[in-house]
């Protein structure tokens, strides 16, 4: 046997006291740890929500998406647009550079969301969506 396998079997008390230091320390460390499960970030995005009730696919790509999507193009620095067009709704995502905020990214939106002209009957809202508005474990 070594000498530390002995000296632990010939003082068992002192290895007890060892380890329960050591295991406290431990969890002690794991309490005062300051890291978040979710980091706060704001992603630069907004979503352009438009329904035309009654309208075919077509109808809301042609009449609704393709002039926000123009629209929306000269307005923000724009990283990644992505658009969506099912009847009776169109969806148009602005991600923009990082660096600016979701909110002035949705202002910028409500803004040019006034210039567009849309047809009669379609309702349009900019919704900004937080990452912090996400749950962290879904059942």
């Amino acid at each position: 046997m070594t000498i530390l396998t002995k000296w632990s079997l010939r003082f068992r008390w002192a290895t007890l006291i060892i380890a329960a230091v050591v295991l406290g320390l431990g969890v002690y460390a794991v309490i005062k740890l300051q890291q978040e499960l979710l980091p706060n970030i704001e992603f630069p995005v907004a979503t352009i929500l438009t329904r035309l009730p009654g309208a075919s696919t077509e109808e809301m790509l042609t009449g609704v998406t393709m002039p926000i999507e123009d629209a929306a193009q000269g307005s923000v620095d724009l990283l990644h647009l992505q658009s969506n067009s099912s009847p009776g709704i169109s969806a148009v995502v602005v991600m923009a550079d990082f660096g600016q905020s979701g909110e002035k990214v949705a202002d910028d939106l409500e803004g040019v969301l006034g210039d567009v002209a849309l047809p009669s009957g379609a309702e349009a809202e900019v919704l900004q969506m937080n990452i912090q508005d996400l749950p962290v474990i879904q059942l």
